[in-house]
């Protein structure tokens, strides 16, 4: 979630029946295994064969049906095991001494329409919650906003080489077929030192349900070799991401590997980047501060009011040495 106007890129990647699949299938596919495609030869059109139960099949140039099946857990890779647990936060009450709420205008960078306010951030049946509601309210700055949204800041915890974080989200919109406009994200900005986007930026998942509801985003932001904005990210299509909860986890590597999972299986992996201080710079420093908000509208695309009240839901972050 960067702090100027960024619009991501999108792939050329399709829906699936489910997140594990096309996760699985993306993965794949970067690997560069089980790449198949129609194509023309000799300038004519090839044209695959048909199944043997069609009509006036050719018995010696036919396909013999198979059963489709899906691949269960057992066949996906094990994540990486995990070593001693050094925070977690259950939110089973909101600490003060751990969390700031925030109170502005905060993403104006961005022409988002909501006013943060504590009001809309709470803790119930050990979740956190964050509510966004089209509701008027005046904002610190003085300006009177139609939508209002919460957002936390961590002041006691922090996300170093050699460690992992996890954690567990559900967005709830108001009405699934018209969620336009909501911006869930989880992600850190600027630990570096220097102005964004030269001090790094980490987004350990991002939803931009204006552009799509069904594609999560993953990446760093960081200044290039000239001090121009560039960034690394990957973007991955599945079911509606507001259908369930889904846990994720980033490892922070020693290094510069940085690694990316949802529900269990890698989605994004960066090795380099041609950053400005030269890789894995910023990208080995300790992050300071978690963020997490849903935000509203802005550049991605308009908000449906239709999609609210919303609500992001977090039911645990963990930190673990790697």
């Amino acid at each position: 979630m960067s702090e100027i106007d960024e619009q991501p890129e999108l792939p050329k990647a399709g829906r699936s029946s489910g997140w594990s699949l096309v996760i699985l299938a993306a993965v794949v596919s970067a690997l560069g295994l089980g790449v198949f495609m129609a194509g023309r030869a000799g300038g004519q059109e090839e044209l695959s064969p048909v199944s043997c139960d069609s009509i006036g099949a050719d018995p010696a140039n036919c396909l013999q049906d198979e059963a489709v099946s899906t691949p269960s857990s057992s066949t996906l890779p094990a994540l990486p095991p995990l070593g001693d647990l050094i925070w977690a936060e259950d939110f089973n009450t909101l600490d003060p001494s751990i969390w700031n709420v925030e109170h502005s205008t905060f993403g104006d960078g961005n022409s988002e329409l909501q006013c943060y306010t504590p009001a809309q951030v709470s803790v119930k049946d050990g979740h956190l919650v964050l509510l966004a509601e089209n509701r008027s309210v005046q904002c610190p700055n003085g300006q009177v906003r139609a939508q209002t949204s919460g957002m936390l800041r961590t002041q006691a915890l922090t996300l170093s080489p050699g460690q992992s974080i996890e954690w567990k989200v559900k967005l709830t919109p108001a009405d699934d077929t018209n969620q336009e406009g909501l911006w869930p994200a989880v992600w850190s900005s600027s630990w570096a030192g220097g102005k964004w986007p030269t001090g790094g930026e980490w987004d350990g998942f991002e939803v931009m349900t204006a552009n799509s509801p069904d594609r999560v985003s993953y990446g760093i932001h960081f200044a290039d070799q000239n001090g121009s904005h560039d960034k690394k990210s990957r973007e991955i299509f599945g079911d509606q991401f507001s259908d369930e909860w889904h846990e994720f986890r980033f490892d922070y590597g020693r290094g510069g590997t940085l690694v990316w999972y949802m529900d269990g299986i890698e989605t994004h992996r960066v090795t380099d980047a041609p950053t400005l201080q030269g890789y894995p710079a910023p990208f080995d420093q300790t992050m300071t501060e978690l963020r997490i908000n849903l935000a509203l509208g802005g550049n991605p695309g308009p908000l449906n009011p239709l999609a609210l009240p919303a609500t992001l839901e977090v039911d645990y972050i963990r930190v673990s040495e790697l």
